[in-house]
């Protein structure tokens, strides 16, 4: 056996004792998850992780729909773990729906804007970046004066942009009205680049993040010198050009699940910095801001065990939560 095979075989192994773990872990009653919930409203961690843990192959179930659209198995499920951490946040069972219903919804929101992400970057210079970030701005600013939309040259004329700038904005303004269509169940939904780059709710990132580079970059202060970069490559905000996992992982010099675990430890901290002080306890006064008046349904074998696609590399779930302590999947 040479050295590629072993490799294989051992992320494959990796896979099926991750998929065998999350299969011994007990699914909830309503009960148990209104329980849960309440408890999550206090701040109780050992909550969260129970309500996740007891929904990983949820996550599984609705990542494996997507194989075959430009992603990984075990990115599929890394990215619809964070919705799932997501979902489990802001679930309120007053809303007389089961737990796996509303987490549905954030898993496959979850992997589509990854998705997205993935299939549609396009790969700016850092100039073109913040140029095309003032754009934004001029259009906001000259839509509010005005009560209507500007036309092109009149945002050119306000930001008082060459021809040659001119051109390459309007390349970028084409590019971006790319659109990535993705089947989802019941619904045909339709997701262009400039929605995906100014999704403020995205799960994936958990924090709402501002088209103003100078406050991103603030926040980042609040991170150790490892989350920092991290964070940055993951989400280009050093070149406009994010990385994927792996591309992060042989920068720096970890594995992929290292740098997972770094990506959501800094993620975490970072929602804990957007977030606004709530005074309410309740789980309906954490609510996320969008959220489906009708969730989508989830299949009825929705909790059924999974098994491992055969060469799939493996999928990991770290959680945070004030210390940031990892998921401990029952065994």
């Amino acid at each position: 056996m040479n050295g590629t095979t072993a490799k294989r075989y051992g992320v494959a192994n990796d896979l099926q004792t991750y998929f065998r773990d999350i299969n011994q872990t007990s699914l909830l009653s309503a009960v148990e998850e209104r329980d849960l919930a309440e408890a999550i409203a206090r701040g109780d961690c050992d909550a969260r992780s129970r309500m996740i843990e007891a929904n990983l192959r949820l996550v599984v179930k609705i990542a494996r729909d997507y194989l075959g659209r430009g992603m990984l198995i075990d990115d599929l499920i890394s990215e619809g773990n964070l919705g799932l951490i997501r979902a489990a946040e802001g679930f309120d069972p007053g809303f007389g729906t089961r737990f796996s219903t509303y987490a549905s919804y954030w898993i496959k929101q979850s992997i589509r804007h990854a998705l997205i992400n993935t299939s549609t970057t396009i790969r700016l210079p850092a100039h073109m970046f913040g140029l095309l970030t003032k754009w934004r701005r001029a259009e906001r600013l000259l839509f509010r004066k005005r009560g209507g939309a500007p036309s092109f040259d009149e945002v050119a004329a306000h930001l008082g942009l060459t021809e040659n700038q001119k051109g390459l904005v309007a390349k970028a303004r084409r590019a971006s009205q790319l659109k990535l269509e993705s089947n989802l169940g019941d619904e045909d939904v339709s997701w262009s680049l400039d929605e995906s780059m100014n999704y403020s709710q995205a799960p994936e990132t958990a924090i709402e993040i501002s088209e103003d580079r100078t406050e991103i970059l603030r926040r980042l202060d609040r991170l150790d010198e490892r989350e920092r970069l991290v964070i940055s490559l993951r989400f280009g905000l050093l070149d406009g050009a994010p990385l994927t996992l792996k591309e992060i992982g042989r920068r720096i010099g970890v594995t992929r699940e290292w740098v997972r675990k770094i990506e959501i430890r800094a993620v975490s901290k970072l929602a804990a910095v957007a977030a606004p002080p709530s005074s309410a306890s309740s789980p309906r006064s954490r609510q996320p801001k969008s959220r489906p008046r009708q969730p989508v349904p989830v299949p009825a074998d929705a909790h059924a065990d999974v098994s491992a696609p055969a060469g799939s590399p493996r999928a990991h779930l770290p959680l945070a939560c004030r210390e940031f302590p990892p998921i401990s999947v029952a065994s």
